[in-house]
């Protein structure tokens, strides 16, 4: 066996153990790729057995889980007390972290994505009941096979963004069959959701100024799948690319809010908190708080001329502090903020 199949082979499942029943021809064959945290390994050759025991788990864990797309021979595949065959063109997923063994009985060509448990974002015992078991290329299986198949060649065409990106899609298929194939649905324990929900939202108060926030890079910055983030904030009352936009808008208010010459511009403002142009923070201002920067910023310095109190700096009371402009007849009523004082909703 070529010292280089060993460590490669190692680095993507863990330390394992491979036993080949006669030397390798000359078309045996290895490659590697990585898109973002997927990594991916290419393997033609003869039979060959790989196999991973508690012992080497212990010694070395590995916390990752690979797809197995057996793209050419036969192979049996056994983990968690189950054993099936894998034929060309199925699927299977190995949770690195406990004990398999894949015995490859025929010259094959299988293709392996390591993807890591933190970017799964599920339960073991989740990921346990999918394991062991041969997928035909059907349904969500078909999108995951198809998808993993193209990623090594583009692997080194695409910026590392775009890498990121196929590499983070490689994961939602992947957890999107988990899900079906354990046939429930799995949703956020609520400890989950008590620790990361905070943690996420004062990572959006940092980052507000970056014009590039998104919920896909908020979902890396915390390990998790764009999935699962969404999961988390499905009890929150808002989504997490509204509450990025809200926030935006609550820090543009305060600080065109401010009193005499100290109060800048509203392009100065903008730019400052993520907005692309005034035009943009415009259109986000009259769909949170129902007026332009400009009817916001005249409200406020009339409260002021009349000597009533400053606006509270908590952004629920700072809405509700100053007197709506539009003619009398019409009134500009607040949605209940949220538990965090956030500004929910304009109706």
């Amino acid at each position: 066996m070529p010292p280089s199949w060993q460590h490669h082979i190692d680095e993507i499942m863990g330390a394992v153990s491979l036993r080949t029943h006669a030397p390798l021809s000359r078309d045996a064959r290895m490659s590697t790729a990585q898109l973002g945290y997927v990594r991916m390994l290419s393997l033609t050759g003869g039979p060959l057995r790989m196999s991973r025991s508690p012992r080497l788990i212990r010694a070395i864990p590995c916390d990752r889980v690979a797809v197995v797309v057996q793209q050419a021979g036969t192979a049996v595949l056994t983990q968690d007390g189950r054993s099936t065959t894998l034929l060309p063109g199925q699927l299977a997923l190995v949770d690195c972290r406990r004990a398999f063994s894949l015995d490859q009985r025929d010259p094959f060509r299988l293709l392996l994505a390591a993807l890591p448990t933190y970017a799964l974002a599920m339960p073991e015992a989740l990921v346990r009941q999918a394991t062991g078991r041969s997928l035909a290329a059907t349904g969500t299986a078909a999108l995951l096979l198809a998808h993993v198949e193209r990623l090594p060649a583009v692997a080194a065409q695409v910026p590392s963004r775009t890498a990121d990106l196929l590499g983070g899609s490689a994961v939602e298929f992947a957890h999107l069959l988990i899900d079906e194939v354990a046939g429930v649905e799995h949703r956020p324990p609520g400890q989950a959701r008590e620790q990361l929900v905070p943690a996420i939202r004062q990572y959006i108060d940092t980052h507000l100024s970056d014009p590039d926030l998104s919920p896909e890079r908020i979902a890396k910055a915390h390990h998790i799948s764009v999935r699962y983030l969404h999961r988390l904030f499905e009890g929150e009352g808002v989504t997490v690319g509204r509450l990025i936009y809200q926030r935006r808008v609550e820090e543009c208010g305060a600080e065109l809010a401010r009193r005499g010459h100290a109060s800048p511009t509203v392009s100065a403002v903008a730019a400052r908190w993520g907005f692309r142009n005034p035009a943009h923070l415009s259109r986000a201002f009259r769909s949170v708080f129902g007026m332009t920067p400009r009817q916001w910023r005249m409200r406020n310095l009339a409260l002021l001329q009349r000597g009533a109190a400053a606006p509270s700096t908590t952004p629920s009371a700072r809405v509700a502090a100053v007197p709506d402009p539009r003619p009398s007849g019409t009134s500009a009523r607040l949605n209940p903020t949220d538990a965090h004082g956030r500004v929910e909703q304009l109706s």
